[in-house]
């Protein structure tokens, strides 16, 4: 991850960053140590300069807001 800019804090304590310059969105376990995931990329899901995140419990999704462009990707989270 290059330049961690946006974090989002979900119920059960995972966390999730928004890697700005590296184009990329991560899990982290509860204890901030482990990557659990890379749950986008630019190159798979058009995440470019990624500034905000978040998880919608209600809709299973994660949503994520882009530097520079105005655009917001929604990414369905499968269960």
């Amino acid at each position: 991850m290059r330049v961690p800019w946006g974090v989002h804090v979900n119920p059960t304590g995972q966390v999730l960053i928004c890697g700005w310059e590296s184009d990329t969105i991560l899990q982290v376990g509860n204890e901030r140590r482990t990557k659990l995931a890379t749950l986008a990329t630019g190159e798979r899901d058009g995440i470019i300069n990624p500034a905000s995140v978040v998880f919608n419990i209600t809709t299973s999704s994660i949503i994520v807001g882009q530097d520079g462009n105005n655009n917001i990707v929604v990414l369905r989270v499968k269960s």
